[in-house]
């Protein structure tokens, strides 16, 4: 059970988070949880919202988890709004690994994990990574290159 493992140590990676988040212990995140939270900007409260499925103003585990690493990554996507081209090669060169050759730098699955940390996602596993890493593979061909990462931040 190697995968599961993996997987229910993760999710209480998220658990931990959103227990530090629910102040009031009642197994649910409110407007007023968030207010206490100083990391949490009001910008990233108002995204929230849309994750609030059912929306009772409370944000419960199951949403928490998929809403937060959207939310996350939706402002790590906005974060290069107004990036000029050598801003954007830059930002990938921070990354960028060349084992194979300078034509094939790419960001490998490790490197995203610490972009994520750079870039305060809530909750950083290696699911996470995995998952963010799948998203910038545009053309899936297993690696994010230069033009992946260009095209992932750039779609606006």
């Amino acid at each position: 059970g190697g995968e599961i493992g993996v997987y229910f140590a993760e999710l209480r990676a998220w658990r931990r988070v959103f227990d530090s988040m629910d102040r009031d212990r009642d197994g649910f995140i409110s407007r007023a949880d968030l207010q206490k939270t100083p990391e949490f900007t009001l910008a990233k409260a108002q995204k929230l919202k849309y994750y609030d499925a059912d929306k009772n103003n409370l944000i419960d585990f199951g949403e928490f988890v998929e809403a937060l690493y959207n939310v996350d990554k939706e402002m790590f996507l906005e974060s290069f709004e107004g990036f000029d081209q050598v801003d954007i090669q830059l930002e990938f060169d921070k990354y960028a690994i060349d084992d194979m050759s300078p034509t094939k730098k790419h960001i490998p699955e490790s490197r995203v994990k610490e972009m994520m940390l750079d870039r305060k996602f809530t909750c950083v596993t290696s699911l996470d990574a995995k998952r963010l890493f799948q998203e910038m593979d545009v053309n899936k061909d297993g690696v994010v290159d230069l033009a992946d990462f260009k095209e992932c931040v750039q779609r606006r």
